[in-house]
């Protein structure tokens, strides 16, 4: 080193001076880094005592928050429809079903509508998802489920009371944060992803019983529906002659995208001369096309059946209903209007384009 620096520099080095200037230069290093790293220190010792200043409450409530934001990153519904269905991804665990009575099943229903989770479901996955549930009983300081466990199940209180404790730091004592009781439910985001609970619950009285719902249990309903849902409608989609341009890529978007409703018996799906900017499919029950005609009794035009569609044209252009459409019983009726559907695939008048014929059929 030395000798390189001598012939670098054209002057005569010193090994000893240059030794002492390195030592020099490290021990002023380590002044900086020892006054950078205690200052660092410090910063560190207050933002922990602020941690320990968090109530149990508090925390729970932190918790919460950084459950909802990451269920909204994930969103609910998105990741099932965006689910690659067919024979590779059947349904992996067989659907058991529990019995119950009446009043189980009702309360259970009620229950399930005010959560958001459910709340979108049709009625038949509704039902299955209630006979899914398993009821389980537990004795007094009986545990369900300890903090730092991989979520798995979904719980509905029945009866009793369950504490949720939670230990803040290693060697601590459980902590108490609330009382769940008949009612009450916890750990619904479990449905949708696992993760480590934050929390144990622990059975709190006598002749205590949850509902529990496993989250592949859940998986596998959804996904069951959505799969017969996509093959059913693909296949209505396909007889609309205005959609014959469509390829699968874009139908599938159409049908994960339906909204639909249940209209009761003797209402009105569409009313005669309003303007439609919806295509209409009977998803169950029955309608009839009538047209009120001035001065004439009204004219029975067609009868619409479970899969039957009308208003396709809607989708193109403003067009005034020419007839009411009028249910005979309940129905449940999808719909997708055109706005939706332009944001989905574009303008129909664009995609007809593919077919000369289509094209000047539908342009005229």
């Amino acid at each position: 080193m030395f000798d390189w620096l001598q012939k670098y520099t054209g002057h005569k080095i010193y090994g000893e001076n240059i030794e002492t200037s390195e030592l020099e230069n490290l021990k002023r290093q380590l002044n900086y880094y020892k006054k950078k790293y205690e200052k660092e220190d410090k910063e560190m010792e207050i933002l922990s005592d602020k941690e320990e200043e968090i109530s149990p409450e508090d925390q729970l409530k932190i918790d919460e928050d950084m459950k909802k934001r990451q269920q909204k990153k994930k969103g609910m519904r998105n990741a099932i429809s965006n689910q690659v269905f067919g024979k590779l991804n059947k349904a992996q665990n067989k659907i058991q079903k529990y019995q119950k009575t009446e009043v189980q099943i009702k309360k259970i229903k009620e229950k399930l509508l005010t959560i958001f989770l459910f709340n979108s479901l049709n009625e038949k996955e509704l039902n299955d998802i209630i006979n899914s549930f398993e009821e389980k009983k537990y004795k007094l300081n009986d545990t369900v489920f300890k903090q730092g466990e991989n979520s798995e199940n979904f719980y509905l209180v029945e009866q009793g009371e369950f504490d949720c404790e939670k230990i803040y730091r290693i060697g601590d004592p459980q902590t108490y944060i609330k009382t769940f009781r008949a009612g009450d439910q916890f750990e619904e985001l479990a449905l949708l992803y696992n993760y480590k609970n934050p929390y144990s619950i622990i059975a709190k009285s006598e002749n205590c019983s949850l509902y529990s719902l496993n989250r592949d249990i859940y998986n596998n309903i959804i996904r069951n529906y959505e799969h017969k849902k996509r093959e059913k409608y693909m296949k209505i989609l396909k007889q609309i002659e205005i959609l014959s341009t469509l390829n699968d890529n874009e139908l599938l978007k159409l049908i994960d995208n339906l909204t639909f409703e249940t209209i009761k018996e003797g209402n009105k799906i569409i009313k005669q001369n309003e303007s439609g900017n919806k295509m209409y499919i009977i998803d169950e029950g029955e309608a009839t096309a009538i047209k009120n005609i001035d001065g004439k009794p009204d004219q029975k035009i067609s009868d619409y059946k479970k899969d039957s569609y009308f208003c396709e044209n809607c989708l193109l252009k403003n067009e005034n209903n020419p007839f009411n459409v009028v249910t005979n019983k309940d129905c449940i009726v999808g719909s997708i209007d055109r706005m939706t559907f332009k944001r989905l695939v574009g303008p129909l008048e664009n995609l007809l384009q593919r077919d000369r014929k289509i094209y000047q059929k539908y342009m005229k």
